[in-house]
């Protein structure tokens, strides 16, 4: 079950005027919904297109730690690709002989992935072939983890999952289950059971990989939905630039390689083919150009390691409930059983500090406030209970399954 939040606040777009006089570091960006033909609005700041990669583990004694944690919590055991071994076969392998960014992109391009809707077929996204079965495993208990972004997966108007399916670079397609996402990074990990043959992993980032600003990099994915396997090539801008997604403060790796709605999810990749990123966001105006963004590798594998052996990400605050728009009310469709709200309500107004007055609240706005809250914050919200409006407290409390 998802934190708290709707899918529509994520797809809603922002138009801010005056992001020039706030600096970059607080341009107000957010997720792009489903990969949909939209109509054109000028200033529309932001698009989203794919999030998240991460830290590796410095190999051997490290790798074996986690791989125990995960097989003791019933979750398979993966073989995660960190850099300093590489299997011709299976891996996306490290700088190819020649030296030569073509030689590794060679390499890699067959661990992105395009992402699609079971129902109708619709291009939804990117993702990338993040972790594997150890070799000697026969291929009837075969694993595979596909790394996405949390928008992609999510409907458009509720932040319930959208079953999907992945399809390789050479048009073979395959079910996948969810294992889990989380909406505060922007992550969500989807698997693949029993394929019938071996596909290519990823090689993750090391600690070693230090980046440098300037350093080229490259985005692989499937922008508009239906282009998959697109490369293009450019430079890291920023290391850490702090954005504001959606009401969501996050930090991003900033890039100029031209990214497209439907590269949300897809890879973002160094010279030497390690995966350091995963695409999220970019800026969109018409004086606006080359700005995309990707989730560090630093922190989408930390996320991953969560999702696959927990379900969930340690640490994160929910109120225990998740929410529909309908028909411009916020209605909650699913709670879990400490949730002081109930599946029906409808949230009409908000007062976050004893000393201010309760405010309307529209999906997006009580999104972002939701945001800014830590465990033990509290505040009160008037709502629709059948045909009474009644004020209830809410206590935020640690999410767990």
């Amino acid at each position: 079950m998802p934190i708290f939040g709707c899918k529509g606040i994520m797809s809603n777009y922002i138009y801010n005027d005056n992001f020039e006089d706030q600096g970059p570091e607080h341009i107000n960006v957010i997720y792009t919904g489903q990969q949909k033909k939209r109509t054109p609005v000028t200033l529309i700041v932001c698009t989203v297109l794919i999030v998240f990669s991460g830290l590796m583990f410095l190999a051997g004694g490290v790798f074996n730690f986690v791989a125990s944690k995960v097989a003791k919590n019933n979750v398979p055991v993966i073989q995660i690709n960190n850099g300093s071994e590489s299997n011709a076969d299976t891996d996306a392998s490290m700088l190819s002989s020649s030296g030569s960014l073509t030689g590794t992109i060679k390499n890699v391009k067959d661990s992105v992935v395009e992402i699609k809707s079971v129902a109708n077929g619709a291009g939804l996204g990117s993702g990338v072939i993040v972790g594997g079965p150890p070799e000697g495993i026969s291929y009837g208990e075969r694993c595979y983890y596909i790394m996405t972004n949390a928008h992609v997966v999510q409907g458009e108007y509720t932040n319930m999952y959208i079953p999907v399916k992945v399809v390789l670079t050479d048009g073979t397609a395959y079910a996948t289950e969810l294992c889990e996402f989380d909406a505060k990074s922007d992550i969500a990990i989807l698997k693949i059971k029993e394929p019938n043959k071996t596909l290519c992993v990823a090689t993750w980032a090391n600690s070693k990989s230090e980046l440098q600003l300037g350093e080229q990099v490259v985005a692989i994915g499937n922008p508009l939905g239906e282009l998959g396997g697109t490369v293009t090539v450019g430079h890291l801008s920023a290391l850490s630039r702090e954005i504001s997604v959606s009401g969501n403060k996050m930090k991003l790796l900033q890039f100029d390689a031209a990214v497209n709605r439907g590269n949300s999810g897809g890879g973002l990749f160094n010279a030497k083919g390690e995966l350091i990123g995963i695409v999220n966001a970019k800026i969109v105006d018409t004086e606006v150009e080359g700005i995309g963004f990707a989730i560090p590798y630093t922190e989408a594998y930390d996320i991953f390691i969560e999702l696959v052996q927990y379900g969930y990400v340690k640490g994160r605050p929910t109120i225990g409930a998740s929410f529909v728009t309908d028909k411009n009310k916020i209605v909650v469709y699913e709670t879990d059983s400490k949730s002081a709200l109930q599946v029906g309500d409808i949230i009409k107004e908000i007062k976050v500090n004893e000393n201010e007055g309760f405010v309307t609240v529209t999906a997006q706005s009580l999104q972002e406030i939701l945001n800014n809250m830590e465990i033990d914050d509290s505040f009160e919200l008037k709502i629709q209970r059948g045909y009474r409006e009644i004020i209830i407290k809410i206590t935020v409390y640690e999410y767990s399954k």
